[in-house]
């Protein structure tokens, strides 16, 4: 077996830590709802906006990575501003749960739902008169549902590459890492692994300074390639 490379580190670091929620975004639209019987509510750290992103459901927690991962993506929030819509004789107000910002600057909001309650025709009616207003309006509104969110393996291999992204590298020791990776002629994850350790490929591909299909289950043949400068990833998970 051969031995690891001698890499250059650097010296210890803090780790990676949140800025407070008003950086990166305006306020919300309004404050999250108090947890309830079996309904959960809480916040994620996302680095891509550097400060914690709250959530209203597991689902809108799983959205959450779709977003922090794609690197179409350069920003999102929760609540953005409400807007008001006619619907059954009334006027009635509506908040997204989210607006994602694209490569290029153009936005959408987003919905999320549980793709069971989404076969409910009052509800694909009511969904569809505020897609029509927010339209006349300039405004994109795009619903994604659990089948989307969570499907695999994209889901899982999203949470791995969760899991080992903090504390953050160098870009000193990425460019180390870079280095080495260079010298293998059949960059595979199993290759690179064997070189670098599994945790440093994660945390290269966190800093998109390599790239791999996470859309397919992850082996030790998975093909890994660099980034192309020319290029920008424009990748969106959904």
């Amino acid at each position: 077996m051969s031995k690891k490379p001698q890499i250059a580190v650097a010296p210890e670091r803090p780790r990676c830590t949140v800025t407070p929620a008003e950086v990166a975004r305006g306020a919300r639209a309004r404050q999250p709802t108090k947890n309830f019987s079996g309904l959960f509510r809480g916040k994620s750290p996302s680095l891509k906006n550097e400060r914690m992103v709250h959530w209203e459901s597991l689902l809108e927690r799983d959205a959450i990575l779709l977003f922090e991962f794609s690197p179409g993506i350069t920003g999102f929030r929760e609540q953005p501003p409400s807007f008001w819509y006619f619907h059954s004789g009334r006027m009635r107000r509506y908040t997204a749960d989210f607006e994602v910002t694209f490569r290029g600057g153009c936005t959408k909001l987003i919905e999320v739902k549980p793709w069971e309650k989404l076969q409910n025709p009052e509800e694909q009616k009511r969904l569809e008169i505020i897609r029509l207003q927010l339209l006349s309006q300039g405004a994109q509104l795009l619903i994604l549902d659990d089948r989307q969110i969570r499907r695999k393996p994209l889901s899982e291999n999203l949470k791995q590459l969760n899991s080992n992204r903090t504390p953050r590298l160098s870009s000193e020791e990425a460019q180390a890492y870079l280095r080495c990776l260079s010298q293998i002629e059949d960059l595979t994850f199993g290759n690179a692994k064997k070189l670098l350790g599994e945790r440093a490929i994660w945390q290269l591909l966190d800093l998109g300074e390599i790239e791999l299909d996470l859309l397919q289950v992850i082996s030790e043949d998975t093909p890994i390639s660099t980034k192309n400068e020319e290029l920008p990833n424009a990748t969106i998970y959904f």
